[in-house]
Parts: C-alpha cells; sequence; structure tokens
C-alpha cells in the first residue's frame, strides 16, 4: 500500500507552466517567494538558504532560471528526483503566492489559458513518480 503525496510538487508543476508562458511573471514569483521563504519555511524540515541559490535579476537566461528552480528533468540522472534549494524555496512559499492578490489569480489564468501544456507537464512529473515507485517495488 503507497501513499504518494502530490500538492506540492502538483504546484511546482503549476509554475513550470507559468515559466513556459509568462516568463516574466515567474521572475516575478520567484522574487516574491524569495522574499516570503524566511518566514513561510518555519512550518517545514528545510535546509535551502537564500545564499545558496542565485536571485532571478542574477540570472539571465530564462532556462536557467527553471533550472536552478524548479529543475528540468533532462539534468536529473534516471531514478532520481529533483532536490535543488531553489525549489524548496519555491515549495514553502506556495501559500503565500496562491493567495497574493495578484499572484494567484494569475497562476490560475495561466493555468486555464494553457490546459494543455499543464496536462503534458504533469502526466510526465506523474509517470516518472510512478515509474520510479514501480521500479522499487
Amino acid at each position: 500500500l503507497w501513499h504518494v503525496k502530490t500538492a506540492g510538487t502538483s504546484y511546482l508543476e503549476a509554475l513550470r507552466v507559468v515559466a513556459l508562458h509568462e516568463k516574466d511573471l515567474f521572475r516575478e514569483i520567484v522574487d516574491y517567494s524569495r522574499e516570503r521563504y524566511n518566514t513561510d519555511k518555519a512550518t517545514y524540515h528545510v535546509h535551502a538558504t537564500l545564499e545558496m541559490v542565485p536571485a532571478p535579476s542574477e540570472i539571465e537566461s530564462d532556462i536557467e532560471l527553471q533550472r536552478e528552480y524548479l529543475e528540468l528533468w533532462d539534468d536529473v540522472p534516471q531514478g532520481k528526483g529533483f532536490t535543488k534549494p531553489g525549489r524548496q524555496i519555491l515549495h514553502c512559499t506556495f501559500g503565500s503566492v496562491l493567495t497574493h492578490e495578484k499572484y494567484g489569480p494569475l497562476v490560475a489564468d495561466i493555468l486555464r489559458q494553457h490546459p494543455d501544456t499543464y496536462t503534458q507537464v504533469l502526466d510526465d512529473h506523474f509517470t516518472r513518480h510512478l515509474e520510479a515507485l514501480q521500479a522499487g517495488m
């Protein structure tokens, strides 16, 4: 019997859709998440610090910003998962982002505008998780 907790990763993959379709908004959300992180992480057991990850203003390339804060499957060895500190920063601040008067509605709008991208991103993400679980059985 397995229980697979997916709420946090679903949120992060929603941000991947934002990063793919609204790059400037993704940068804003990362900046806001960095502002909120030291407060929001209080209820999490995490090791990430803001000093471990460059701020968006220090990362010129949009793909590098994704690599630092969401990670890319092409960079992860088979059988491994995402573990970078930038991902922890975004995960811990999901509540602040989704309840923000600007960012919450914009994230929801982008997901509604790009359902095929969201479906594809989630399918890839969960397929990898379920295959890893199956391989370990």
